[in-house]
Protein backbone atom coordinates (compact mmCIF):
# COMPACT_ATOMS: atom_id res chain seq x y z
CA UNK A 1 0.00 0.00 0.00
CA UNK A 2 2.45 2.75 0.91
CA UNK A 3 5.14 1.39 -2.17
CA UNK A 4 1.50 2.36 -4.44
CA UNK A 5 1.01 5.78 -2.72
CA UNK A 6 4.80 6.65 -3.54
CA UNK A 7 4.35 5.68 -7.01
CA UNK A 8 1.14 7.57 -7.13
CA UNK A 9 3.04 10.79 -5.21
CA UNK A 10 6.16 10.42 -7.84
CA UNK A 11 3.95 10.44 -10.82
CA UNK A 12 2.28 13.15 -9.91
CA UNK A 13 5.66 15.27 -9.20
CA UNK A 14 6.96 14.52 -12.59
CA UNK A 15 3.65 15.48 -14.04
CA UNK A 16 4.21 18.82 -11.87
CA UNK A 17 7.72 19.22 -13.31
CA UNK A 18 6.83 18.30 -16.58
CA UNK A 19 3.92 21.33 -17.15
CA UNK A 20 6.66 23.82 -15.73
CA UNK A 21 9.06 22.88 -18.38
CA UNK A 22 6.13 23.24 -20.72
CA UNK A 23 5.16 26.56 -19.65
CA UNK A 24 9.24 27.99 -19.34
CA UNK A 25 9.37 26.25 -23.06
CA UNK A 26 6.30 27.90 -24.31
CA UNK A 27 7.07 30.82 -23.25
CA UNK A 28 10.71 31.16 -25.06
CA UNK A 29 8.98 30.20 -28.20
CA UNK A 30 9.48 33.08 -30.08
CA UNK A 31 5.78 33.52 -31.26
CA UNK A 32 4.43 33.38 -27.99
CA UNK A 33 7.19 35.71 -26.22
CA UNK A 34 6.14 38.97 -27.34
CA UNK A 35 8.56 41.81 -25.67
CA UNK A 36 6.22 44.78 -26.45
CA UNK A 37 3.09 42.85 -24.89
CA UNK A 38 2.23 45.62 -22.17
CA UNK A 39 2.34 48.19 -25.07
CA UNK A 40 -1.22 46.91 -25.73
CA UNK A 41 -2.29 47.16 -22.06
CA UNK A 42 -1.14 50.58 -21.74
CA UNK A 43 -3.38 51.55 -25.00
CA UNK A 44 -6.40 49.66 -23.73
CA UNK A 45 -6.12 51.53 -20.49
CA UNK A 46 -5.69 54.89 -22.62
CA UNK A 47 -8.73 53.98 -24.40
CA UNK A 48 -10.89 53.41 -21.36
CA UNK A 49 -9.43 56.44 -19.73
CA UNK A 50 -10.84 58.59 -22.57
CA UNK A 51 -13.90 56.37 -22.66
CA UNK A 52 -14.12 57.39 -19.06
CA UNK A 53 -14.00 61.35 -19.66
CA UNK A 54 -16.30 61.33 -23.06
CA UNK A 55 -18.88 59.19 -20.64
CA UNK A 56 -18.71 61.54 -18.03
CA UNK A 57 -18.75 64.73 -20.09
CA UNK A 58 -22.06 63.14 -22.25
CA UNK A 59 -23.42 62.57 -19.24
CA UNK A 60 -22.87 65.71 -17.39
CA UNK A 61 -24.78 67.81 -20.45
CA UNK A 62 -26.89 65.49 -20.82
CA UNK A 63 -27.71 66.24 -16.99
CA UNK A 64 -27.42 70.23 -17.58
CA UNK A 65 -29.52 69.95 -20.51
CA UNK A 66 -32.69 68.18 -18.60
CA UNK A 67 -32.19 70.40 -15.83
CA UNK A 68 -32.60 73.46 -18.38
CA UNK A 69 -34.95 72.38 -19.92
CA UNK A 70 -37.02 71.73 -16.68
CA UNK A 71 -36.49 75.44 -15.56
CA UNK A 72 -37.73 76.60 -18.81
CA UNK A 73 -41.05 74.80 -18.74
CA UNK A 74 -41.29 75.31 -15.01
CA UNK A 75 -40.78 79.27 -15.79
CA UNK A 76 -43.23 78.57 -19.19
CA UNK A 77 -45.69 77.19 -17.09
CA UNK A 78 -45.76 79.31 -14.38
CA UNK A 79 -45.35 76.95 -11.46
CA UNK A 80 -41.56 77.63 -10.41
CA UNK A 81 -41.00 74.04 -9.44
CA UNK A 82 -37.43 74.53 -10.88
CA UNK A 83 -35.52 77.23 -10.56
CA UNK A 84 -32.32 78.98 -10.90
CA UNK A 85 -30.98 77.43 -7.53
CA UNK A 86 -31.75 73.86 -8.72
CA UNK A 87 -29.95 74.63 -12.20
CA UNK A 88 -26.75 75.93 -10.14
CA UNK A 89 -27.21 72.74 -7.76
CA UNK A 90 -27.03 70.78 -11.28
CA UNK A 91 -23.81 72.57 -12.04
CA UNK A 92 -22.52 71.57 -8.47
CA UNK A 93 -22.99 68.29 -8.28
CA UNK A 94 -21.45 68.33 -12.10
CA UNK A 95 -18.10 70.03 -10.73
CA UNK A 96 -18.00 67.21 -8.01
CA UNK A 97 -18.84 64.23 -10.35
CA UNK A 98 -16.59 65.53 -12.81
CA UNK A 99 -13.82 66.30 -10.20
CA UNK A 100 -14.07 63.00 -8.92
CA UNK A 101 -13.56 61.58 -12.58
CA UNK A 102 -10.44 63.39 -12.98
CA UNK A 103 -8.80 62.55 -9.97
CA UNK A 104 -9.85 58.68 -10.46
CA UNK A 105 -8.05 59.31 -14.04
CA UNK A 106 -5.21 60.95 -12.79
CA UNK A 107 -4.76 58.63 -9.77
CA UNK A 108 -4.71 55.54 -12.33
CA UNK A 109 -2.51 57.49 -14.71
CA UNK A 110 -0.22 57.55 -12.12
CA UNK A 111 -0.34 54.63 -10.15
CA UNK A 112 -1.61 51.94 -13.15
CA UNK A 113 1.07 53.15 -15.82
CA UNK A 114 4.08 54.47 -13.54
CA UNK A 115 4.01 57.53 -15.44
CA UNK A 116 3.48 61.25 -15.26
CA UNK A 117 2.49 61.64 -19.07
Amino acid sequence: MFNVKQKIARFFTQQKEFIKLLVVAIACVPLFAMADWDQTVLDQTRKIRIGMYAAGGSAALISLLWCGIKWLLARANGDHSTTFKDYLEQIWVIIAVGGALVLAAGAWQIFGTGSFD
